[in-house]
């Protein structure tokens, strides 16, 4: 079976949105960042703009896909808030 060759829009559509992912994986080997996530004090969005259509598509974490935000639809989220601990186990801090 022949393999599609896409058109150089296709190519470059494809290209805007996968930077807009890679941008957040970078994102988060930020210190500051990174710390926030692992406290649940930090959520990140993923938006790409399309001009030509008029509309703003949100990274959506859970499946890996950009959906277009829309006013009857929860906003997908890159990477929701919530607390992240490596072993499982929540620790109390020590008072100051």
């Amino acid at each position: 079976m022949p393999i599609p060759i896409l058109t150089a829009t296709i190519r470059c559509a494809r290209r805007r949105w996968k930077n807009v992912v890679v941008q957040i994986a970078h994102l988060r080997t930020h210190p500051a960042v990174a710390s926030g996530i692992a406290r649940g004090e930090l959520a990140l969005h993923g938006w790409f703009f399309d001009i030509h259509q008029g509309a703003v598509f949100a990274l959506d974490g859970g499946t890996g896909r950009f959906e277009q935000i829309r006013d009857d639809r929860p906003m997908p989220v890159a990477l929701p808030a919530q607390q992240r601990l490596a072993s499982g186990v929540s620790y109390l801090e020590a008072a100051e």
